[in-house]
């Protein structure tokens, strides 16, 4: 499930920065003035280390996988 939070926040800062353009872009043209300080919605390094972790843990746990189902063949029965 991490790999699909790190694609959930992903797909949150896409849909802020757009929401926000178009609010303010709507709110232009009707002659409002609203300051809105949260426009600069943006990914930080911390989530490419947990898309890094992500993807590091689904690689790690194939290669587990991997290697007990080998040592399992290698047992005598």
């Amino acid at each position: 499930m991490a790999d699909v939070m790190g694609l959930v926040i992903f797909m949150a800062v896409v849909a802020l920065n757009a929401l926000i353009s178009n609010t303010m872009r709507g709110l232009q043209e009707t002659g409002a003035e609203v300051a809105i300080p949260t426009n600069s919605s943006k990914i930080l390094p911390g989530y490419y280390l947990f898309i890094g972790f992500c993807l590091a843990s689904l690689f790690l746990s194939r290669k587990l996988s991997r290697g007990i189902q080998a040592m399992r063949q290698r047992e005598p029965n």
